[in-house]
C-alpha cells in the first residue's frame, strides 16, 4: 500500500499501550481473586484511575497540541482526581453496611469511568475525520460509558444465598452472591475489556507504522 494512502494518526503506539496496562492486569486481578467486597473494588478503582492520570500524562507529551493533548491532559487530571476519590471511598466503606459499601463503589466507578469516557468520545467525535485512532477513542468512550452503566444497575440491597453439594449431598458449601460481589465482578470485567481493545489498538498502531515504513522505502 503506498504511503500516501495510509491515513495518518496524532497517536503514536505507546499511549494506548500505556493505558492498557492497568485495566489489562486489573481485570485478570479481579478475576482470580476471591475478595469481590466494596473495599477490593474501590482499592482497584483507585489503581485504575492512577495509572490512567499516569498514562494520559505520557499522551499529553507525545500527542500533538490541539483535542488530543488537552484530552490526556483532562483523563490525567481526571484520573488523578478519580484515584483519591476511590481512596477516600475504600478507607470509609469498612464500617458501613453491606449494601451502603456496594452503591459507594458502583456509584464511584460509575463516575470515574462516565468522565472518562466523555473526554474520549469528545475527543474521538472532534477527531474522526482527522485521524484514523478517532474511531478508536470513540469505541474507547462506549465502553468506559457502558461500564458505568452496568456497575450502577445492580441493585445495591442484592442478597442471594445458595447451596452447592456434589451429587451426594455431601460436604455443602454455602455460599453469598452479594451486589457488591456483581458490582466488583462487573467492574474487573469492564477494565479487562478496555484493556483488550487498547492493547489492540496499541499493536495495530505498531503494524501501521511499520507498514508505511515499509511503503515510504519501496516507493523512495
Amino acid at each position: 500500500m503506498p504511503a500516501a494512502t495510509l491515513k495518518p494518526t496524532a497517536v503514536r503506539w505507546p499511549v494506548p499501550a500505556a493505558l492498557a496496562v492497568a485495566p489489562l492486569v486489573l481485570g485478570v486481578l479481579v478475576s482470580f481473586s476471591s475478595d469481590h467486597s466494596a473495599r477490593y473494588g474501590l482499592i482497584v478503582l483507585a489503581i485504575f484511575a492512577g495509572a490512567t492520570a499516569v498514562a494520559s500524562v505520557v499522551g499529553a507529551v507525545l500527542l500533538p497540541a490541539g483535542s488530543p493533548r488537552l484530552g490526556a491532559g483532562a483523563k490525567a487530571v481526571l484520573g488523578a482526581l478519580g484515584a483519591i476519590a476511590a481512596g477516600i471511598g475504600a478507607a470509609a466503606v469498612g464500617d458501613a453496611a453491606a449494601g451502603a459499601g456496594a452503591a459507594t463503589t458502583a456509584w464511584t466507578a460509575a463516575g470515574v469511568l462516565a468522565l472518562l469516557a466523555v473526554v474520549d468520545l469528545v475527543v474521538g467525535i472532534r477527531r474522526r475525520r482527522a485521524d484514523r485512532f478517532g474511531r478508536d477513542w470513540i469505541t474507547l468512550g462506549v465502553l468506559e460509558a457502558l461500564t458505568a452503566v452496568v456497575v450502577v444497575l445492580v441493585p445495591s440491597e442484592y442478597d442471594y444465598q445458595y447451596t452447592v453439594s456434589d451429587k451426594g449431598g455431601l460436604n455443602p458449601v454455602h455460599l453469598d452472591l452479594t451486589s457488591s460481589v456483581i458490582v466488583v465482578g462487573l467492574l474487573g470485567a469492564g477494565l479487562a475489556i478496555i484493556g483488550v481493545y487498547l492493547a489492540i489498538a496499541a499493536v495495530s498502531l505498531m503494524s501501521g507504522r511499520k507498514r508505511a515504513e515499509s511503503a515510504t522505502e519501496v516507493t523512495a
